[in-house]
Formats: structure tokens, C-alpha cells, sequence
């Protein structure tokens, strides 16, 4: 997470290097590197900062930018990996944080709550956002490699919340399994330990990577250097800058870079040269408390194993296990959303299933303490990041809960089913689950139309833009899918293990129930993508398809679903009501939400169809 200023110190230091396996050109003098262990988190976000802006250029230079696809940023990567290798440097690992220490929690907390301005300041700037699709794929080599396209300053959307995940399945399902490995704990000395085992430059954008030790021959290369040239003979070469840090340290006078870091560390203010003079004198105090403790973070230094456990989870979810396995209390960091700002944060869906994904890597409901395991959620609340205390579940309700998904999911996802059923199948159930919690906390529910328009169901209407309620209709749902695949992660995780809270069959029938989820570039789509994939569906199928998400007791009638026959249209939804009407719908539904029914398994479509 970076010492303040490093960077700025170091970069006199810099030197070009190539990475390649031998020098194409006998007269270019600068270094070869031809190994390198990569920070995963660097990697994902250096080549997002490169697609977003050529994206934004190339789609539409006046119109609102959009954030790459998961598609996009998950073939980015595997392009910039395979364009390495192609040149000869060999990758034997790239590795991902799978926890971060409780010290930098704050951290962490600033930076969400950066992301929440960001999205605030971009749904300010934007009362509509595009959605029309790209005639042409996005040129990859383009996007990597060329440095003329320079993006328009104007507010930009968040990250995806998810992309670092999905490209670590991504690259998992690309032949990189082996290579690729989510480690129990920061990513940085792992790295460490990698390159000085492979005798590998570390590529990174890290800063704070330049204290550790790489061996004689350690290296750090800067992700957000890296180029290609093209040389006068036509050949193609990749650049970038580098930190030799032997050398460096040598410069400064010093026996490593440690003493350096801990004097930036305490003193941001000063210069460099004060900052080098005090670092000289430093090593003749090795004695000093503060420095020691510093010191120690650098220098215990864990092994890689070849795989571990952890590298078919999240980042997100393996924080949670470690937590635990450390005796930590465990924290969720759940980043915002593409959604509306004004509006309920859609993280406050999916909660119930979230918490029966801690109650079950909680393992035995009696802990040394005598108390369940508390879980703390940090998400956006309003104009704030705020937390959020999850209690883990008692064995008889959590067995009782997890019968009723099992059967919630059982109803809307059937076999045999096309990969586009499913799709649509998975989005039924997050917005039905979407529909009976806001029913339980007696908030308004989405109409019909706002979820039929957003995922394409209803087709006549569509236009290019779209607004941030439908977003936000969205965004409620993928917080719910991915509360899922929380879920469904952390349910294979305690299958494979001895500390169970419930019973063998029930955890089976619940990870069948959730195999079909799709991977999250196939599950969490934009409006658009979604509309494309839906629509792929004719007419009859999307009916059908629609109805089998009615539960068994659900009669068709009450709905007045049209029917279809040679004089249907070819839409499910009636036409858009006028705003008068619309008025006298809305004050309906919020005389009806004054007096909510008991809590039950509401079916979102009755309400939907009745209000």
C-alpha cells in the first residue's frame, strides 16, 4: 500500500531494461530480463488503466466513459501474459493477496471510501449512461500497446468490484492453474520469496517491494512502464524501467534499502538526501524499537507453495479463512457497486445468504470463547462507508435457512437448461430474493417494467441510454448473486474440511443446487450484454422461461401474462403506463407497504403484477 514518497526517491535509480530472452539488437545495450513472478493486484489494475482509457476514445469520445467488461480486462491480461511470454520471459507464478494485515485495515477503509466519491462525483456528472453495444470487439494490441490513444479528463466510473477474482478464474480456466496462486496473506512477501527462489525480477507497481530482500541480482519492474517498441529493422521488443536494488542501496552507502524505507516511513517531509543521511546513521542503531518492528515486516519471509487451498476463492472470500485461521476477527470489504449513490446501498441484499456463508466456514458454534463468531462488513451506507456486525447462526436455523435456498434455487434454476436460461434463471432468483427483503423492511419494490426492461425480457421500449434506476436494479441483483457465490465458494471450502456445522448430505445438496452459477464474466454482465444475451431467446422461450420462475402454487391467470399464439406481439409486458397512471400505481404500492404482511416466502412477481 505504499511509504509515502518512495517512489519519488527511488526514481532517479531507474534504468531501461527489455524483457526478452536475448537481445534482438546487438548494439542495445540496455538488460535482458527473462524471468519474472508477478504481483497479481498490479497486473489486473495496470491493465485496466490501459483499456479504460482507449476504450473510452475509441467508443464514444463525448459520451459518458464505461468501465471495460470483465470480458475485456480477463482477455487484457491473458494478451499482456502471453505477449511476454511470446517474447521469451518466462512466468513461473503470479500471486494474489489472499489477507491483509489488520493494520491496514484503515487503509483500506480510505481507499473504499475514495471508490464511494468517485461513484457519487461520476452519477453527478451523468443523469444517463450509454449502453449501446460495440460494433467490433476491442483490439487488444491496441488497447496493451498504443501509446497515442490518451484518455479525455472527465469523471470516470469505479472499478469492477470483482475483477481481480475474475481474472484469477479466468486465468485458472486458460492453462495458468498451475501457475497462479491466491496465498494466505499479503501478496508481497510471497513475491519476495518467489523471486528470490526462481532468481525472477518482481513485476509490480508496489513501491514498498523494493525493501524486501530479492537476492544479489533483485529487481523490481514498474507495470506501468511496460511497452513495446518498434525498432528501426522493424523488430518488436517490450521495454520497461527497473530498480536494480543491489545497485542502489550501493549508491546510497548502505548494506539494504531498509534503513532508507523506515526513515521515509517516519519522515515524509524531508528530502531525499536528509532521508539518506539519516538512513546511514540508522544502522548504527539497530537497537531502536520503532525500527525493529519496521524491519520485521520485510524480513520474515514465508514460502510459496506450488497451490494452495485458497486459489479456487476469492481474494475476497479467502481473507475471510485466513481471519479465522489466524484467530483475527474476520472483516468483508465489500467495494461499491455500479449503482445509484442516492439510493440504499445494494450490498444491503444478499445479507441472509452472506450469513450463511460465515456461519458455515465458522465451523463449531462453540468457540474457545463460549460465543459465535462475529462478522464485521464494511460497505457503503449512505454518503459513508460503515460497518456492519453479522452474528453466525445457531446449527438448528442455519440448517433450516439453507433447506429453504436449496429450495428457492432448485425452483428457478432447472436442468436441462440452455447456458441463456440459466443466465436469466440466476437473475430471477436474485431479484426475487431482492423483492422479499424489501417487502420484509416494508421498502418499495422495483416495478415489473424497471426489471423486464433492464435484462431485456420486455423488448419494445429499449433505447440506448439508460437510467440509474435501472442500474441500480442491476446492482441489487449482482450483490445478491455474488453473496451466492460467496456462498457457494465457502460451501466447497467446508466440504473438504473437518470442521463442519452441518450435516454431509445437506452440504452436498447445497453445492449441487449452486453449481451451475456461471463464471462472474458470464454472470455479472452490463445492461447491455445482459439485453444481447437475453435476447437471444425467441419469444416463446423467454414466456416460457419467464413462467418457470412462478412458484409450483402460482396460478398463470392471476397475472395476465400474454398469450402466445400467431397474433401475439412479440413482447411479455404491457405497454408503459401513462405518468397519471403511473402516479396512481406508485401511491397504491405505498399505501400497500405501509402495512406489510408477515414474513414469508414472498413470490416477487405476484407482488410485482398486483401493485
Amino acid at each position: 500500500m505504499g511509504i509515502p514518497r518512495l517512489t519519488q526517491d527511488l526514481a532517479p535509480y531507474q534504468e531501461n531494461v527489455l524483457l526478452s530472452r536475448q537481445k534482438p539488437l546487438t548494439e542495445d545495450a540496455r538488460p535482458c530480463i527473462t524471468r519474472v513472478v508477478i504481483d497479481g493486484p498490479s497486473l489486473v489494475y495496470a491493465v485496466l488503466s490501459k483499456i479504460l482509457p482507449f476504450q473510452s476514445y475509441i467508443f464514444k469520445p463525448t459520451a459518458a466513459p464505461k468501465a471495460p467488461s470483465y470480458s475485456e480486462i480477463n482477455d487484457g491480461v491473458l494478451q499482456l501474459l502471453r505477449d511476454l511470454e511470446s517474447h521469451g520471459v518466462e512466468i513461473p507464478v503470479i500471486l494474489f493477496d489472499g489477507g491483509l494485515p489488520v493494520h491496514k485495515r484503515p487503509t483500506r477503509l480510505a481507499r473504499m471510501e475514495q471508490l464511494r466519491v468517485q461513484l457519487e462525483l461520476y452519477r453527478n456528472s451523468y443523469s444517463k449512461i450509454s449502453v449501446s453495444a460495440r460494433e467490433e470487439p476491442l483490439n487488444l494490441q491496441d488497447a496493451l500497446w498504443d501509446p497515442s490513444v490518451l484518455s479525455v479528463r472527465k469523471p470516470a466510473p469505479i472499478a469492477p468490484p470483482f475483477m481481480v477474482a475474475s481474472v484469477i478464474e479466468h486465468l485458472q480456466a486458460n492453462g495458468w492453474q498451475d501457475r497462479v496462486n491466491v496465498v494466505p496473506g499479503e501478496a508481497d512477501c510471497f513475491c519476495a520469496s518467489a523471486a528470490k527462489l526462481h532468481n525472477a525480477a518482481i513485476i509490480t507497481n508496489d513501491s514498498d517491494l523494493a525493501l524486501y530482500d530479492l537476492g544479489p541480482d533483485g529487481r523490481l519492474v514498474h507495470l506501468r512502464s511496460i511497452a513495446m517498441e518498434v525498432s528501426e529493422h522493424g523488430d518488436k521488443v517490450i521495454t520497461a524501467t527497473s530498480l536494480d536494488l543491489t545497485s542502489i542501496a550501493r549508491s546510497l552507502k548502505l548494506a539494504s534499502l531498509l534503513p532508507f524505507g523506515f526513515e521515509r516511513y517516519e519522515h515524509p517531509e524531508l528530502t531525499t538526501a536528509m532521508v539518506s543521511e539519516r538512513a546511514r546513521s540508522q544502522t548504527d542503531d539497530m537497537d531502536n524499537p520503532a525500527y525493529k518492528a519496521f524491519v520485521e515486516q520485510f524480513t520474515e519471509i514465508p514460502s510459496v507453495s506450488p497451490q494452495s487451498s485458497l486459489s479456487l476463492i476469492d481474494p475476497r472470500v479467502a481473507e475471510i479463512i485466513v481471519n479465522l485461521i489466524h484467530d483475527e476477527p474476520p472483516a468483508v470489504y465489500l467495494t461499491p457497486i455500479l449503482e445509484d449513490p442516492g439510493r440504499d446501498s445494494s450490498w444491503s441484499y444478499g445479507l441472509d445468504i452472506r450469513q450463511l456463508a460465515y456461519s458455515l466456514i465458522a465451523g463449531s458454534p462453540e468457540p474457545k470463547n463460549g460465543k459465535p463468531i462475529t462478522f464485521t462488513e464494511y460497505a457503503r451506507k449512505g454518503p459513508r462507508i460503515a460497518e456492519n456486525t453479522v452474528d453466525q447462526l445457531d446449527p438448528k436455523t442455519l440448517k433450516t435457512q439453507l433447506m429453504s435456498l436449496i429450495q428457492q434455487v432448485e425452483g428457478h434454476i432447472r436442468t436441462p437448461r440452455s447456458d441463456v436460461q440459466t443466465l436469466l434463471g440466476w437473475y430471477m432468483l436474485a431479484f426475487h430474493q431482492v423483492q422479499q427483503q424489501k417487502v420484509a423492511q416494508s421498502k418499495a419494490i422495483f416495478n415489473m417494467t424497471d426489471i423486464t426492461r433492464a435484462i431485456g425480457l420486455k423488448m419494445t421500449g429499449l433505447t440506448n441510454t439508460i437510467t440509474w434506476e435501472i442500474l441500480h436494479v442491476i446492482a441489487n441483483a449482482q450483490a445478491v448473486l455474488y453473496s451466492l457465490r460467496m456462498l457457494k465458494q465457502i460451501a466447497i471450502y467446508v466440504n473438504l474440511s473437518d470442521n463442519r456445522c452441518t450435516d454431509d448430505f445437506l452440504l452436498r445438496q447445497l453445492i449441487t443446487a449452486l453449481d451451475s452459477l456461471p463464471p462472474i464474466q458470464d454472470l455479472f454482465l452490463d445492461v447491455s450484454d445482459l439485453r444481447t444475451r437475453i435476447a437471444t431467446l425467441d419469444v416463446r422461450d423467454r414466456h416460457e422461461a419467464f413462467l418457470s420462475h412462478l412458484s409450483q402454487d402460482d396460478n398463470e391467470e392471476e397475472f395476465d401474462m400474454p398469450k402466445i399464439g400467431k397474433d401475439s406481439r412479440p413482447h411479455l409486458i404491457e405497454e408503459p403506463l401513462s405518468k397519471s397512471a403511473k402516479r396512481r400505481s406508485r401511491a397504491k404500492t405505498q399505501a400497500t407497504t405501509k402495512k406489510p404482511k408477515t414474513n414469508r416466502n414472498v413470490n416477487s412477481f405476484q407482488v410485482l403484477m398486483n401493485s
